[in-house]
């Protein structure tokens, strides 16, 4: 188990922050003062302040600060007692309790040094000042302000290291990660950058590179606790990626700490993790808690059993103390045997369980008894109870090892069933069935089951595509209905699961499993499927497929068409301007690929920017500036994609073969109003052309195809139009 053992300081700041959160004034008050007669160390004073001014307690400390401040000050430590007073400020302290002594505390630290009146100036501070709060703000960063330390812009620079100070013309110079160097008036850093503390792991970026990637892989849960701290106590994931992003953590170095630090953070007594995988929320608690009741208690608040399994998966992807996975699978076992939960659930619970501790658990045992038992349903095209419950079961890989409780249910004879229900098998399990049965010589029941689907291609595709994939192998021809019945039968399945993919990572697997089933060999099994076939058969099959299939099988099956007759494409041509493709001219092009250029270049790095300055405002789940920067990175996103695709499918209009005298993109067309005998001449380009109609417009859409002195009825938003056309003539474009 983690430990995660504390130094004394940060023990002192645990628990000052622990008596705050439980308003336990007594027990504060004492721990506190042992604080003060001990070292007065004022770390400590200052996360206890933090944790105060979350719950807005900060008035019922200032007592034990004027107090600490009086042994700092007794100390000759007026600088330490100046910042604690401005800290116990800045959080919420009142000015007129605070600002007195605040006030003499930084007049005797400071006021011999040559910059005191300057600085005094720059930043209003003083005993009466009307905004000491940010006054002392301003004092306290320009005080930091020295060479070697470290500042941050938020807006843009990002990193930078104080190269030097000018205390005469009060200036310094900044050299920023990214190469950039210049003077800045100490006015103007006052209200542009944060000057980092030495433990900010902001300021290892910039001094000591190495020893931070050290840290990373050596201790990450130390830089998880530096962001939660840094955020409060309570962090967001995307929180957390936005806080590794200042480190140079993003991408796969982000993924690969995010994975260790959250392992350790699991089994951590200092550390609460919540919410789903996705959208964890990590706290930093305020004393030490075991793991194991700390898990128990999270699961247990998980918003469902899906999520409670997700998070013991991912911790027991590793090593793990016994003790934290055993109330891990303990804790699962009891959730899912709880009502409520949704079925597939409670099956991905037992089966997990199942897995781990090498035998079936009860109640899965008792479930698969109950299904077993149920009556046979009187529609044969239904699957037995049994067969359902496997379906419901979710994850390919599950479904796959539930083969395992087949072979405990039905012993020597699951083959039998397997040949009985073949057609209700679930994706993960029909590799696994079909090459078992061929394996124990049952080839005739495969294919006739193979032949009962082709009837229905679409009752279950990813059996049948399995099917296919092993009897259309040549070797059982001469059981199976005619090859081109066939290849029909999985077209229409191609068009099918074409239509249906998007979103279905199932249906995607099996749509792209038919396309390599049809394309394997040499010559393709398509191809050998189709020999023999006349001109009208390949048409019907074209016409068949038109609504769209897989890429690489349209691809195929226009070359085995071609291959059959060269002509089978000729007799019904389309004009160049059906079908999918845009098309434009090359300065439409131009158009759209100058507003992609702008949103990948501009805009989205903009957004970027935005984001993480939203991020550095604080909690994320109060966030109106975060909210809208997110929002506007999908809507950028989205757009981006949408246009890469329309400019990859672009057509030139310049490239098309132009019918002559005839209507069509790259031409301009002449008509007359047949009722007032007014004519009008347009250009009839793509829809990105500018000083054109679109050719995918009502009025052009009428007129494409015509021919001067043809006549048409065009439906336009102002009404009906009878127009005739009057001359054609191709645009010099």
């Amino acid at each position: 188990m983690l430990s995660g053992r504390l130094p004394p300081e940060r023990t002192f700041s645990m628990t000052l922050a622990q008596h705050i959160r439980s308003k336990n004034w007594d027990e504060l008050e004492k721990a506190w003062n042992e604080l003060i007669v001990g070292s007065a160390e004022p770390g400590p004073a200052l996360d206890a302040l933090k944790a105060a001014s979350q719950v807005k307690e900060i008035p019922r400390c200032l007592g034990l600060v004027r107090e600490h401040g009086d042994m700092l000050l007794a100390s000759d430590r007026a600088a330490d007692a100046a910042r604690l007073y401005g800290s116990a400020m800045l959080l919420g302290g009142s000015p007129g309790e605070l600002g007195k002594p605040l006030w003499e505390a930084a007049r005797t630290a400071w006021s011999e040094s040559e910059t005191w009146n300057a600085f005094v100036e720059i930043s209003g501070l003083s005993e009466h000042a009307s905004d000491m709060r940010g006054a002392w703000k301003a004092y306290g960063m320009l005080e930091s302000l020295e060479p070697g330390r470290v500042i941050y812009h938020a807006k843009g620079w990002g990193l930078g290291r104080v190269e030097s100070v000018d205390e005469k013309s009060l200036e310094a110079t900044i050299k920023f990660l990214s190469g950039k160097k210049d003077r800045f008036p100490y006015a103007t850093c006052v209200d542009i950058f944060e000057v980092l503390d030495a433990d900010d792991l902001r300021a290892k970026v910039v001094l000591d590179p190495e020893g931070l990637a050290k840290q990373l892989a050596d201790d990450p849960l130390e830089v998880l606790r530096w962001v939660v701290k840094r955020n409060g106590g309570r962090i967001q994931h995307a929180g957390i990626k936005l806080a590794m992003a200042t480190l140079g953590v993003e991408g796969p170095k982000f993924t690969a700490w995010w994975r260790k630090a959250r392992k350790q953070a699991e089994t951590s007594e200092w550390f609460e993790l919540s919410g789903s995988t996705t959208k964890v929320v990590v706290r930093l608690l305020d004393k030490a808690e075991d793991p194991a009741i700390g898990l128990r208690r999270q699961l247990q608040r998980s918003s469902s059993l899906g999520q409670a399994l997700m998070r013991v998966k991912t911790l027991a992807g590793g090593e793990l103390d016994p003790e934290v996975r055993r109330a891990a699978t303990e804790t699962l076992e009891e959730l899912a045997l709880q009502d409520g939960h949704k079925l597939q659930h409670r099956l991905a619970v037992l089966l997990f369980l199942r897995e781990d501790r090498g035998e079936t658990p009860p109640a899965l045992a008792a479930m698969l008894e109950r299904a077993q038992q149920a009556p046979e349903p009187p529609d044969p095209s239904q699957p037995p109870a049994i067969w359902q419950l496997f379906q419901r079961v979710p994850g390919l890989r599950e479904q796959e090892k539930s083969i395992e409780l087949m072979r405990e249910l039905h012993g020597d004879q699951w083959l039998d069933q397997v040949a009985e229900h073949l057609p209700h098998a679930p994706p993960g399990m029909a590799r696994s069935l079909v090459d078992a049965l061929l394996e124990d010589g049952r080839s005739e029941v495969v294919v006739k089951h193979y032949i009962s689907l082709l009837a229905r291609p679409t009752r279950n595709p990813t059996v049948l595509v399995r099917l296919a994939d092993r009897v259309e192998s040549g070797q059982y021809e001469d059981q199976l209905p005619a090859p081109l019945q066939r290849v029909q039968c999985l077209l229409q399945l191609a068009v099918h699961l074409d239509r249906t993919h998007s979103g279905n990572p199932e249906v995607a697997r099996a749509r792209t499993k038919l396309s390599d089933v049809l394309a394997k060999g040499s010559p393709s099994r398509l191809c050998v499927m189709m020999k023999g076939a006349n001109l009208e058969t390949v048409r019907s099959l074209a016409s068949m497929i038109e609504p769209g299939v897989e890429r690489s099988l349209d691809r195929l099956f226009t070359k085995v068409a071609i291959e059959i007759s060269p002509d089978v494409f000729r007799g019904d041509e389309k004009p160049f301007w059906y079908g999918k493709s845009i098309w434009t001219t090359r300065k439409g092009l131009k158009r759209k690929e100058d507003e992609l250029r702008e949103l990948r270049d501009v805009k989205i790095p903009a957004n970027a920017e935005a984001i993480g300055k939203a991020a550095s405002f604080g909690d994320l789940s109060e966030n109106s500036e975060w909210e809208a920067a997110i929002e506007d990175q999908r809507t950028l996103t989205s757009r981006a994609m949408e246009l890469e695709s329309m400019v990859r499918d672009a057509q030139m209009i310049e490239n098309a073969a132009i019918p002559e005298n005839m209507a069509a993109p790259g031409t301009e067309v002449t008509y007359a109003d047949k009722l007032s005998g007014t004519e009008e001449t347009i250009r009839i380009l793509g829809p990105w052309d500018d000083d054109a109609v679109s050719y995918r417009s009502p009025l052009a859409q009428a007129l494409l195809g015509k021919k001067p002195g043809d006549s048409v009825t065009v439906q336009l938003p102002s009404g009906t139009q009878e127009i005739e056309l009057r001359s054609v003539r191709l645009l010099d474009i």
